[in-house]
């Protein structure tokens, strides 16, 4: 008989997260993941290697019951930047990421993060020095590969070496099963998650842009804060060394995200949308803050919400020198993030996305579903002429 896992995956394929957990734990190489027409990968079973250990069923991240990392929940909801504006400016928020990184380097602690290589693969790596930590900042809005970085951080952990593992609650709470063990050197935090694209169905946007230039993207910055600060700006840097920005209300890609139709099969019944956090910590955008915090008044470079989910978390947490925090609460946290209580509903623009964008012509692709985006990308952009108007007239 075949492992649960795969009993439950052939009549509901949708419940998978892509963790691959069950494929780094499986001892005999039985479970291989691949990659789906849509760009997700799911686990391939060869019944004919598995060895009935059971051990894939027992860390799936679907099959397990969410653990608290805390008899109360979170610890604490705080307010928190980057005391420096420089550390604020390359983060999609309050710049937390990285001061957390700096913390767990001077300790000798390695960290895991997200970063796309030079064909626009996004997948998980390890950094032992600050400067291999700046690759992971920034928000990336796809599914990332954690390929086979929950045994890299295993071996890190069993040769007492301090662990900082960032990545989107399911991911963690795969790395979490897969461990099976509550390792007192290990930090992990998780994201305030909407739910992830494929980084196929970006890579294809790329390819969009480039396909009528000469040149072709170096690097990218989903929320640049160039021009309009703390908000959503897409900067693009050419291989020519030029920049360009770009409204994400124009973006099919950006679009598809923010209306649900794209998102992976299982954000739709996610389990980890709540405020049982897997992370000892969690980090998000702090929306609207300064109606809900006492004592902030610049908020434009951006501001965090952080919540401490674990004694572990808040024992870092009040080590850091380079942020400042402010006390907030539970009932803020969820008014102003909807996915610490819920996941997002599956819309019906989400039947066929796929095969539109990848069978059809993308620029056809692009105004169906900028169609659906519309009353969005008008908000959004009488918001940044009202930033350049706030800024106009601070400068004259």
């Amino acid at each position: 008989m075949n492992p649960i896992i795969f009993q439950k995956m052939s009549k509901s394929p949708d419940s998978c997260y892509g963790c691959r957990a069950c494929e780094q734990i499986c001892e005999s190489d039985a479970i291989t993941m691949m990659l789906d027409h849509e760009g997700f990968l799911y686990p391939v079973f060869n019944e004919s290697m598995c060895i009935q250990c059971g051990l894939c069923d027992r860390v799936c991240p679907n099959l397990i019951t969410p653990t608290k990392r805390h008899k109360t929940y979170p610890l604490k909801v705080l307010a928190a930047w980057a005391k420096e504006k420089k550390d604020r400016s390359e983060a999609t928020s309050g710049g937390l990421f990285l001061a957390i990184a700096t913390e767990v380097i001077s300790r000798g602690g390695v960290v895991f993060g997200v970063a796309y290589d030079k064909s626009w693969n996004l997948y998980h790596s390890m950094a032992r020095t600050i400067e291999d930590c700046l690759k992971f900042r920034g928000s990336k809005y796809a599914q990332s590969d954690t390929r086979n970085t929950f045994k890299e951080a295993q071996k890190f952990l069993e040769s007492g070496i301090f662990v900082y593992y960032t990545g989107t609650p399911c991911q963690i709470a795969g790395l979490r099963s897969f461990l099976r063990k509550d390792y007192s050197n290990l930090l992990t935090s998780d994201i305030i998650c909407h739910g992830t694209p494929s980084n196929k169905l970006f890579m294809r946007e790329i390819m969009w842009k480039e396909e009528h230039e000469p040149r072709s993207i170096d690097t990218t910055s989903y929320r640049s804060k160039d021009r309009f600060g703390w908000g959503y700006d897409w900067k693009i840097t050419w291989n020519d060394g030029k920049t360009q920005y770009f409204d994400t209300g124009k973006s099919p890609y950006f679009v598809g995200f923010w209306n649900n139709s794209t998102l992976r099969p299982a954000c739709y019944s996610c389990k980890f949308a709540s405020i049982n956090r897997q992370g000892d910590i969690t980090l998000g955008d702090f929306w609207g803050v300064k109606k809900h915090v006492k004592k902030i008044r610049r908020t434009g470079s951006g501001v965090s919400m952080l919540l401490v989910n674990s004694q572990r978390g808040l024992d870092v947490i009040s080590e850091l020198k380079r942020i400042e925090v402010r006390i907030s609460n539970i009932q803020t946290a969820l008014k102003t993030q909807a996915h610490l209580s819920k996941p997002v509903s599956r819309p019906e623009a989400r039947d066929g996305v796929y095969d539109r964008a990848y069978e059809d012509d993308y620029d056809s692709f692009s105004k169906v579903n900028l169609s659906f985006g519309s009353k969005a990308m008008v908000k959004r952009q009488i918001r940044n002429w009202i930033k350049l108007a706030v800024l106009w007239k601070y400068l004259k």
